[in-house]
């Protein structure tokens, strides 16, 4: 759990805004701990309890992540980012963007996120996304081109072929079916 808890907000799951102040939703996450981030929280409540200070959302975050993510960590992320490159489906290529993109804390501005996801994208796929208002947009017309793309490739290899291979079930030639047989 600790090695993932840099890489999965608490928000993304949970799926709600959560408010810095709230103190009941610590407990909850902290049961999720691993052994080792759990003797960190039985630290950190005794430091609260000491000190006076409610156990809330933001001051846990805040403290955890002192503890837990590596310093350089917003320039990690923006390397992985730049890294990143499309080898598999588009689908997965923007999930795995959209994953790193969603734990920068420093902003990132729209400029650069079009230009860290273009630049990783296929050659063809990336020429076709030309100057997108936003990230939402290019990702959109990324899309758009695969989805036509590839059908189109999927269509062009398969239904022209498969005949120069078939056997006639009536004469046994190899090169056309039954219905299209010249020995009828």
């Amino acid at each position: 759990m600790e090695k993932s808890l840099s890489k999965m907000p608490a928000k993304q799951y949970y799926g709600l805004p959560v408010d810095p102040h709230d103190d009941t939703l610590v407990p909850t996450i902290a049961s999720n701990l691993g052994p080792s981030a759990m003797n960190w929280y039985r630290a950190f409540c005794q430091h609260c309890q000491a000190h006076g200070l409610p156990r809330t959302w933001g001051l846990f975050k805040t403290e955890i992540r002192k503890r837990y993510r590596a310093r350089d960590f917003e320039f990690d992320l923006r390397q992985r980012l730049c890294k990143l490159r499309q080898h598999g489906s588009y689908h997965d290529y923007v999930s795995e963007f959209q994953n790193l993109l969603i734990q920068c804390l420093e902003p990132i501005s729209p400029l650069e996120q079009r230009f860290y996801f273009q630049q990783g994208l296929r050659g063809d796929t990336c020429c076709f996304i030309n100057d997108p208002g936003t990230l939402d947009e290019a990702i959109d017309w990324g899309s758009q081109f695969e989805n036509v793309h590839f059908a189109s490739n999927r269509n062009d290899g398969t239904d022209r072929n498969w005949t120069k291979t078939a056997t006639c079930h009536r004469c046994k030639e190899v090169g056309h079916i039954a219905p299209d047989c010249p020995h009828k």
